[in-house]
């Protein structure tokens, strides 16, 4: 999991962004560890040309942040359960 400093990143909400990823914008999740509830943001696409789904976490270390999950493309093969 990445998560951003204090930088600004532009997200793509939309669904047919977000779909690929087996979320939509504002949908609630468990994260992989069982514990963690996320919320899906949105889709950014970096330098290297992936794009990739990212969420916040309720932890108290990345509250206020984005992250994203560096594994499967689809978070719901990585684990990720829709609550």
């Amino acid at each position: 999991m990445e998560t951003t400093s204090n930088q600004m990143i532009p997200l793509d909400i939309s669904n047919i962004a977000c779909s690929k990823f087996g979320f939509l914008h504002g949908e609630t999740a468990i994260h992989p560890d069982g514990e963690t509830k996320v919320v899906m943001q949105g889709v950014y696409t970096g330098n290297d040309g992936r794009s990739k789904l990212w969420f916040t976490a309720d932890r108290p270390k990345t509250k206020g942040k984005v992250s994203y999950w560096g594994g499967a493309e689809n978070l719901l093969d990585a684990g990720f359960k829709k609550v």
